[in-house]
């Protein structure tokens, strides 16, 4: 990811002139990448980019069907993303259905038998997630509307 065979020299940046790497110049965040997953919208793309995180930095994860999982109540899971409840079950989780239904699968299941509660359990497809990265230049003329994802209306208000 970094490149570590530039010297000590090389790598310090003088007071006129700041330092700038040439890899990291025009490449999207993983946030951008997350959220063109998403279909382009924002809301999914954020929850996307919590999972993936918590994807990559829990060792422990839950097994069921032979399948790796993480649960939490759904609560938790908008609260750890930065979204409401709401905007997780109404906006999140069915864009994320919508553009990428291999990528993550969501079921409310019992962690025991004698349980009321019922977390949300999710599981990330890290093949599909590898799969589903394009190039940047692909999708930035998409999100700028060519392409599958659909542009706003100018005025939304307005009766046809």
């Amino acid at each position: 990811m970094w490149d570590d065979t530039t010297s000590a020299d090389e790598g310090k940046a003088s007071a006129a002139q700041p330092e700038t790497k040439s890899f990291l110049k025009n490449k999207p965040g993983e946030l951008a990448i997350c959220r063109n997953i998403a279909g382009g919208d924002l809301t999914a793309g954020v929850f996307l980019y919590r999972l993936v995180a918590l994807w990559k930095y829990r060792e422990k994860k839950l097994v069921r069907f032979k399948k790796e999982w993480l649960a939490m109540p759904r609560a938790d899971w908008a609260r750890s993303a930065g979204l409401t409840e709401s905007e997780l079950k109404n906006r999140a989780l069915p864009k994320l259905r919508k553009h990428c239904p291999r990528l993550i699968e969501a079921r409310q299941m019992k962690l025991r038998a004698d349980d009321k509660a019922m977390p949300l359990w999710i599981r990330l497809d890290v093949t599909e997630f590898d799969a589903a990265i394009m190039p940047w230049d692909m999708y930035e003329p998409k999100m700028n509307g060519a392409g599958i994802f659909q542009k706003a209306a100018a005025y939304p208000y307005k009766s046809d």
